[in-house]
């Protein structure tokens, strides 16, 4: 039984043990899914996103389609080897398929970037924690609120906004423009 989403992750479908029962069954129910999807164009090179972006299956146009990735279903047995140099072959066309067609240094792209929006906000999280514990920590602030000298808004403004001018300030003399985005309260 193949799982839920199972085509949205793959780039390449291995059935290994292909010499048992039910890795015919297998590798029919593959392609189905896989031919259902093919022509297509698909979000990034997998993944059934497309329909959303396009006008729908009639809208792909021939450049499209060869820059569509669809993931090539192989069999293999491992124990003789039967298909591993099917495998590795596949495996060298989409990498070279990712780098002709841009996806791979995208994905590099795409990784960086998440990266470094999980590191800002891991450790300025961890500034203000540190911040809040300096000042006395949470309970401080959440007895003012609940005494109604305060309310939530106020007390994450009194900590965001040294953070806000700090940052303001550093790049106005680095010569660079200011930031644009503001803290929505």
């Amino acid at each position: 039984m193949l799982k839920a989403g199972i085509l949205e992750i793959a780039d390449v479908f291995v059935v290994n043990k292909a010499d048992m029962d039910g890795a015919d069954m297998t590798v029919k129910e593959l392609h189905e899914m896989v031919t259902m999807n093919d022509p297509t164009p698909m979000s990034g090179h997998h993944g059934p996103d497309a329909m959303a972006t396009s006008g729908g299956i009639d809208d792909t146009t021939d450049e499209q389609a060869a820059e569509t990735w669809t993931p090539p279903i192989v069999e293999t047995i491992a124990t003789s080897g039967d298909g591993v140099p099917e495998f590795l072959d596949t495996v060298d066309d989409h990498v070279t398929w990712l780098v002709d067609t841009g996806e791979r240094a995208a994905n590099q792209r795409s990784r960086y970037a998440d990266e470094i929006r999980t590191l800002l906000r891991e450790d300025t999280s961890a500034l203000l924690e540190a911040e809040l514990e300096a000042r006395g920590g949470l309970e401080t602030y959440v007895d003012s609120v609940v005494d109604a000298e305060t309310d939530p808004y106020t007390v994450a403004a009194e900590f965001l906004e040294p953070l806000e001018t700090c940052l303001r300030e550093r790049t106005s003399t680095d010569g660079q423009t200011e930031p644009t985005a503001k803290r929505v309260e």
